[in-house]
C-alpha cells in the first residue's frame, strides 16, 4: 500500500513540474517589437525582457533612480502562482511604456505555444488582455 501511495505521489509531482515548465521560454510581445523570457523561480513564474527592436530607457519609471536603466533585462512580470493546470494568479506586470505596475493573471495556451496575460486594476473584469506567441517554437 505504501508503494502505491508513493508511486502516486511521484507521478502527481512529476505532472506538477511538467505543468510549471510548459510556460518557460521566450515569447514575442504582442506588437512583435520585443521578446520576454518566462522562467520559474521558487515555484513562481516570472518574466524579463530579453530583446527589443530598439534599446529604450525606463524613462517612465516612478523611481527616478531607475529612469536611466535599459528596459532590456528588467523583470516585467513577477510572482505568478499556479492555481490549476495552465492558470496562474497573484502576479504583477510592469509596463515600461507608462511606468505602471498592474495586478495580473496568466494562462498557458496550446501546450505552451502561447500565453495570455490579463493586467488589471482592482477587478479582473476591468483590464486588458494580450496574447504572446512563443518565439522559439
Amino acid at each position: 500500500m505504501r508503494k502505491l501511495i508513493l508511486t502516486f505521489l511521484l507521478a502527481v509531482s512529476g505532472l506538477f513540474i511538467y505543468a510549471q515548465s510548459v510556460a518557460e521560454g521566450i515569447y514575442w510581445t504582442p506588437d512583435k517589437k520585443g521578446q520576454i523570457e518566462i522562467y520559474e523561480q521558487n515555484g513562481k513564474l516570472h518574466a524579463r525582457s530579453v530583446c527589443c527592436n530598439e534599446d529604450k530607457l525606463d524613462k517612465n519609471n516612478p523611481n527616478p533612480a531607475l529612469r536611466d536603466r535599459s528596459t532590456i533585462g528588467i523583470d516585467v512580470m513577477n510572482n505568478f502562482k499556479r492555481r490549476r493546470n495552465n492558470f496562474y494568479t497573484g502576479g504583477r506586470i510592469y509596463n515600461p511604456e507608462n511606468g505602471k505596475t498592474y495586478r495580473a493573471r496568466l494562462w498557458v495556451l496550446n501546450g505552451g505555444k502561447q500565453i495570455k496575460v490579463k493586467g488589471y486594476i482592482g477587478s479582473p473584469m476591468l483590464g486588458r488582455t494580450v496574447v504572446c506567441e512563443r518565439a522559439n517554437s
